[in-house]
C-alpha cells in the first residue's frame, strides 16, 4: 500500500507540473490567437506557481505577452495595457536572470528589450503633455534601460526631470549621455546653468564652461552664459573678451551692446562705453540704459568742462576758455536730451527721481551766463 501510495504522489506531482506547463503552453497559443486577455489569465497562473515561476521561459512570455498588449491597437485590451511596457520589462529582465547560461531565453529576451523601446518614449512623452512629469521620467528611464546606446531616452528624461526639479537626476543623464559619446552645446548649458544656479558653484561652472567653449567654440548660448557669470562675479575684463567675440558675429544684437557699454563703462573707458550706448540707440532710440548711462557720461563730461573753467579764471575772453566753455554746453545739452528719453522710460519710481534730479541740476547749469 505504501509502495501504491508513493506512485500516485508522484503521479499527482507530475500532474500538477505539467498543468502548470499546460498554462505556459496555453498562454503562448492564446498570444499568438491574439487572444490576449486568456494569455494573461494563463501566464499569471504559472507565474504564481512554484513549479514554473522560476523557470526562464515563463518569464519570457509573459514579457511576449505583455509586449503585445502594449502595441495592441483598438480598445479590446485597454484594461491591460496600463502599466503593460513595465510588465514586459521586468518579465524580460527576469528571463535573462534565470537563463544563467545565457543561451535561448537570454538572447531573446535581450532582443525584445530594444523592442520596448517605443513604448517607453511614447508613454513618457503622452504623461509629460499630461503634465506628470515624475512618471514620465520613469518612462524615459526605461526607455534606457531597453536602448541604452539611444539618446532621445535620455534627452528627454532631462526635459521631464527639469520640471520637477531633479537636477541630480538630470546630471546623472549627462553623464550616461557623455559615456556613450554623446555631446552638445545644450548638454553643457544645462550642466553649467545648474552649477551656478543650483549648486552656487559660479567656479566650478566657469570651469565647465570653458571647457564647453573648447569643444563648441564661438558657440553664442555659451558665449553668453558664461559672460553672465563673470559679470556677476566681477570679471570685467574676461566677460568684455566674450562679449566682443559675440559682437563680432553679430553686430546687431542689442543686449551684447549693451553689456559691452556698461563694462567699459564701469571700468572706466567712458568713451568706448559711450560709442556701444550710441550703436544700441541706433537699434532701439529709446532704450532706457542706453540713455540714462549716456546722459550721466556727458553729464560728467559737462562737469569737467565747468572745473576747467574755474582754472581758466580771469581768462574770459581767450580762445581757450571760450572753448572749453562751448564744450560744456555741448555736452550739457546732450545730457538733457538723453536723460529726457530716459526719464520717459523709467519705471521704478526712485530711477524717476534721480533722473529728474539731473535734469533739474543740468537746466541750472545751462540756465548760467
Amino acid at each position: 500500500m505504501k509502495l501504491f501510495a508513493s506512485i500516485c504522489t508522484a503521479i499527482l506531482l507530475s500532474f500538477q507540473v505539467m498543468a502548470q506547463q499546460g498554462a505556459v503552453t496555453n498562454a503562448i497559443l492564446y498570444q499568438r490567437d491574439g487572444e490576449l486577455d486568456k494569455a494573461v489569465s494563463e501566464i499569471e497562473k504559472a507565474i504564481d506557481h512554484e513549479k514554473t515561476k522560476e523557470k526562464a521561459e515563463t518569464w519570457y512570455y509573459r514579457g511576449v505577452i505583455y509586449q503585445s498588449i502594449a502595441y495592441s491597437e483598438g480598445e479590446a485590451f485597454e484594461s491591460f495595457k496600463e502599466g503593460a511596457p513595465e510588465k514586459a520589462l521586468k518579465s524580460f529582465q527576469k528571463a535573462m536572470e534565470l537563463d544563467t547560461k545565457k543561451k535561448k531565453y537570454y538572447k531573446q529576451s535581450s532582443e525584445k528589450l530594444s523592442n520596448l523601446y517605443p513604448a517607453f518614449i511614447n508613454q513618457g512623452y503622452a504623461l509629460y503633455e499630461a503634465g506628470k512629469y515624475e512618471q514620465a521620467v520613469s518612462s524615459f528611464e526605461n526607455a534606457q534601460l531597453t536602448n541604452p546606446k539611444d539618446t532621445t531616452g535620455y534627452v528627454y528624461a532631462m526635459y521631464a526631470a527639469e520640471q520637477v526639479q531633479e537636477y541630480d537626476k538630470i546630471k546623472k543623464y549627462i553623464r550616461d549621455l557623455k559615456e556613450i559619446d554623446y555631446s552638445s552645446p545644450y548638454l553643457y548649458y544645462t550642466l553649467v546653468r545648474i552649477t551656478n544656479n543650483v549648486d552656487k558653484n559660479p567656479e566650478e561652472a566657469i570651469r565647465i564652461s570653458q571647457k564647453a567653449l573648447e569643444e563648441f567654440p564661438g558657440n553664442s548660448n555659451l558665449l553668453e552664459q558664461q559672460t553672465n557669470i563673470l559679470i556677476a562675479e566681477d570679471r570685467k575684463e574676461e566677460a568684455i573678451e566674450n562679449l566682443e567675440a559675440l559682437y563680432k558675429n553679430d553686430k546687431n544684437n542689442v543686449t551684447v551692446l549693451t553689456q559691452l557699454g556698461v563694462l567699459y563703462d564701469q571700468s572706466g573707458e567712458k568713451d568706448k562705453g559711450l560709442s556701444f550706448y550710441e550703436k544700441v540707440l541706433e537699434h532701439e532710440p529709446e532704450h532706457y540704459i542706453a540713455n540714462f548711462n549716456s546722459a550721466v557720461i556727458y553729464y560728467e563730461k559737462g562737469v569737467k568742462s565747468l572745473e576747467k573753467q574755474q582754472d581758466l579764471r580771469g581768462k574770459e575772453k581767450s580762445e581757450e576758455y571760450k572753448t572749453v566753455k562751448a564744450q560744456g554746453e555741448k555736452d550739457f545739452k546732450a545730457s538733457l536730451g538723453y536723460a529726457k528719453v530716459a526719464a520717459k522710460k523709467a519705471e521704478d519710481p526712485e530711477d524717476k527721481k534721480n533722473i529728474q534730479l539731473l535734469i533739474s541740476e543740468i537746466n541750472k547749469v545751462l540756465s548760467q551766463p
